[in-house]
């Protein structure tokens, strides 16, 4: 692989210079023996060491022991004339912390062919990466840098590009010069973010205060959409303002994490529909779970609807219940067991909600109550634990002593979630029949055919 070259021209190292000192990427120059003869502005913050604290200090300055044979190493192929890129390493800072970075380096050849030092960027990839650019010191030093970098790297003045490097070309799928030909607000923008994008440019122009990082999503040449990662910063670009960015394309990452967001919503799904079916299971049928919108039948017709927010409320509504269960033809310990259940769901109600409402009829030789609120419900794990142990209590569930109103009832359907709970409780006017064990069929009744 080719080897760094240098700047050429006055103005050109200066915007190499600029570019170098306002990258968020931690550059260092140092000899072939390892002297530091430069770090940026950002190494000092990453490192926490002040440039002149460093200049004349060995490289291994901010390498763990343990990291040192492995860097000695890519020094050495460096040296030999490859162009070192994603080589991880770890750096240690003043305060003793451990960062990962991700590096690129090149040797530096003078007029007479001899190496007269290396040049290493490295980005820190500690939070997830986030900072992927590589700039530039020079022509020589830094244009190998920013063309190698993982991020797109680009000058905005006007509204147009007038510098890129090779990755945001990339990216984009324009040349800077063949951005010369349109607005990249009207072009490269998507209509949804045009008035983010121009905002964000203004008032960054404009010296107000403006996040340095906010994604939006780019049209490519091609016209493909990406959701692109950018940040930006003021400077100044042949004496007037313009706006130095990297842009990573997160394309990949969004869709990847819309993909563990669907799949979790869908594990959820199942996990919740697993304990459903465990509870008709275990309740043997007498405990249904049911979506809002499929329980409304349940609640036709009702002889009785009343709202409750304190207690006398509940004693009155039980009173109504139990007098329209009695016109009904239900007694004995058929209409006790029942009247507990609705007391018991009612004053859950009141006492964890705050109160909600209490229907109630008599329909195809059953009578029916339901209790119905807009509290927070339960989830799935406090379900299965409120249904099955006695008096199971939790300050924000409806979920005190189902236990009661399962064995008050020969049917319960429940709907339960964020919105809030309904239960709705069922029980035959006459008690099921128990076949005798004598009217079953003996094995060796001759007169029973096989």
């Amino acid at each position: 692989m080719s080897d760094c070259w240098k700047c050429e021209g006055a103005a050109e190292a200066d915007r190499c210079k600029l570019i170098a000192e306002t990258a968020r990427v931690f550059i260092v120059y140092f000899t072939p023996d390892g002297l530091i003869t430069y770090v940026n502005k950002f190494a000092e913050e990453v490192g926490g060491r002040l440039r002149q604290d460093v200049i004349g200090q060995n490289l291994l300055l901010y390498i763990p022991e343990r990291e040192h044979v492995k860097v000695h190493n890519e020094i050495r192929r460096v040296l030999e004339g490859e162009i070192s890129l994603d080589f991880e390493s770890l750096i240690i800072t003043a305060s003793g912390e451990e960062r990962e970075m991700l590096w690129s380096g090149c040797r530096v050849i003078n007029e007479n062919g001899v190496t007269e030092g290396i040049v290493a960027s490295g980005i820190d990839v500690t939070d997830a990466r986030r900072f992927r650019d590589a700039l530039a010191k020079s022509e020589h030093l830094y244009r190998t840098l920013v063309d190698h970098s993982l991020a797109g790297i680009f000058i905005v003045q006007d509204g147009k590009f007038v510098y890129a490097n090779h990755r945001a070309e990339e990216i984009a799928g324009y040349t800077v010069e063949e951005t010369w030909e349109f607005s990249i607000l009207t072009t490269l923008v998507h209509p949804d973010y045009r008035a983010l994008v121009a905002d964000r440019m203004s008032k960054r122009l404009a010296g107000e205060p403006v996040t340095d990082r906010y994604e939006y999503v780019m049209i490519t040449k091609s016209g493909q959409l990406k959701v692109v990662e950018i940040w930006s910063t003021m400077i100044e670009h042949n004496a007037r303002p313009a706006i130095l960015a990297t842009v990573i394309d997160i394309s990949d990452r969004k869709r990847a994490e819309e993909a563990r967001i669907a799949f979790e919503c869908e594990l959820e799904r199942q996990k919740a529909d697993f304990y459903k079916q465990a509870i008709t299971a275990v309740t043997q049928g007498v405990l249904e779970i049911m979506e809002p919108e499929m329980i409304e039948r349940y609640l036709s017709d009702p002889v009785i609807d009343v709202p409750i927010s304190e207690p006398s409320h509940v004693t009155m509504t039980r009173y109504l219940i139990r007098d329209t269960v009695v016109r009904a033809g239900m007694k004995g310990d058929r209409m006790e067991g029942f009247m507990l259940a609705v007391g018991e769901a009612a004053a859950n109600a009141l006492k964890h909600t705050g109160g909600g409402q209490v229907m109630a009829g008599v329909r195809d030789g059953n009578v029916w109550a339901a209790v119905i609120d807009d509290g927070p419900g339960m989830d799935t794990l406090l379900l299965t634990q409120a249904v099955f142990r006695k008096g199971f209590s939790t300050k924000p569930s409806l979920g005190l002593g189902y236990t009661f109103i399962l064995e008050g009832s020969d049917h319960v359907v429940l709907s339960t979630g964020p919105t809030g709970t309904i239960v709705v409780m069922e029980r035959s006017l006459v008690a099921p029949r128990v076949p005798n064990i004598l009217d079953l069929p003996k094995p060796w009744d001759k007169s029973i055919k096989s």
